[in-house]
């Protein structure tokens, strides 16, 4: 909030130098738009953390097997329900992990999550046998990087 109103009073002071020194108007802007455009191109030319969890639930799994795959989402919960829909999914702040029924993490051919507390929770060793796979997509991403697979 005070950082544009201190450009402006940067700016208006600069307006009223004296003769050529007038030009150093134009040099905060030419500053913040040769680091800001650089680095927006950067930051936008790949896809989110979100959207990268969600290509690889779809690579990792055929549409027959989906609807046994369980997500337990807290951050990814927006991407999944607009690109996954076919996923069977729980929010983890709203759906605590021990109201699961066992019978359908018995029946699940994998469990992922982006929320650690998911994976800390006690109801982990006695209501399911499977392990429970914890994606970050920052770990997808170096392991397909570094010729790992999952």
């Amino acid at each position: 909030m005070i950082m544009p109103l201190l450009l402006v009073a940067l700016q208006r002071g600069l307006l009223f130098l004296p003769g050529q020194w007038k030009l150093a108007f134009f040099l905060p802007p030419i500053l913040l738009l040769s680091i800001g455009i650089p680095l927006a191109f950067e930051n936008h030319s790949e896809a989110p953390p979100p959207m990268k969890f969600v290509r690889y639930l779809q690579q990792a799994h055929p549409p027959a097997e989906r609807k046994d795959v369980l997500l337990f989402l807290k951050e990814c919960e927006r991407h999944v329900d607009w690109y996954a829909p076919e996923f069977t999914r729980y929010y983890s702040p709203l759906f605590p992990f021990a109201k699961v029924d066992p019978a359908l993490l018995m029946k699940a051919r994998a469990i992922y999550t982006d929320d650690t507390i998911v994976v800390d929770h006690r109801a982990l060793a006695t209501r399911s046998r499977r392990r429970i796979r914890t994606i970050f997509v920052d770990r997808i991403e170096r392991a397909k990087r570094s010729g790992v697979s999952h």
